[in-house]
């Protein structure tokens, strides 16, 4: 990601509860929280990539098309239909029914958000259906930069996680996307920042406070030159287009 060492930050926002056995109260939060982070998003002119089970189906899919901001849409994925507790049969189903269904609704999905699996095979089924973007949960320590996986298909790690599980000392949500922020600007790098509304709609009092002051953050260091922000889907096109006009380097020889 050289020559631009301003950070590239990406914002993805779940919008279903982890539980699909949620309680009505649950519910009712969720869809009050996902107004509000419309809401926030649009004041702030940040586009983010906005992930629901089904796009179709979704209540939050009206909501996103009609804001003012240019979001992505995509399809939120879980251990129910991804990963190596479902058959290859299964997800393809699934993938067909979530993200085909949408594409001929004329719905532009791209991408797929994982929530506590890891994709690791049928990647061509994941390319058939033209995704390029596929959203993991980062395992290492520090910054998690994207990658290439198969079939034109990038892997964009989480880097920062809200609900935050840091301690206040250290900053919390606030300075754990600050700091990330600062070492991306370094090198150019990205951030990923996720956002799980359906698990602060389960806490007993919803407190969007923590997420509010994230997202003013960000506009405000985009305000003052310090990054870019990116769907998941621009950015794959990036990294796409960079990775298509990098020199091939030949193995031969020259002459002596």
């Amino acid at each position: 990601m050289a020559g631009d060492l301003r950070a590239k930050v990406v914002i993805s926002v779940d919008l279903e509860l982890p539980a699909p056995t949620g309680s009505l109260a649950q519910q009712r939060q969720l869809d009050s929280l996902t107004r509000q982070l419309l809401k926030s998003l649009e004041q702030s002119h940040t586009p983010a990539t906005i992930a629901v089970a089904d796009p179709i189906h979704s209540a939050a899919t009206e909501l996103v098309l009609a804001s003012s901001v240019t979001h992505e849409i995509g399809v939120l994925g879980d251990a129910t239909w991804v990963g190596p507790t479902a058959t290859r049969e299964r997800f393809a189903r699934e993938l067909e029914r979530r993200v085909g269904a949408a594409q001929a609704a004329g719905l532009p999905v791209r991408s797929l958000l994982l929530r506590d699996v890891q994709l690791t095979q049928d990647f061509d089924l994941v390319s058939r259906l033209r995704l390029t973007g596929v959203r993991t949960r980062s395992t290492r320590h520090g910054l998690a930069q994207p990658e290439p996986l198969r079939l034109g298909i990038w892997e964009l790690p989480v880097s920062v996680q809200l609900p935050h599980s840091g301690s206040w000392w250290s900053g919390g949500a606030r300075g754990a996307v600050r700091r990330a922020i600062k070492k991306a600007a370094c090198a150019g790098g990205v951030v990923h920042l996720a956002i799980d509304a359906g698990q602060f709609a389960e806490r007993e009092t919803l407190n969007t406070r923590e997420v509010e002051q994230v997202l003013e953050d960000v506009a405000n260091l985009q305000a003052a030159g310090k990054l870019t922000l990116h769907t998941m889907a621009d950015l794959t096109d990036q990294l796409g287009a960079r990775r298509e006009l990098a020199p091939m380097h030949s193995i031969l020889r020259p002459a002596a």
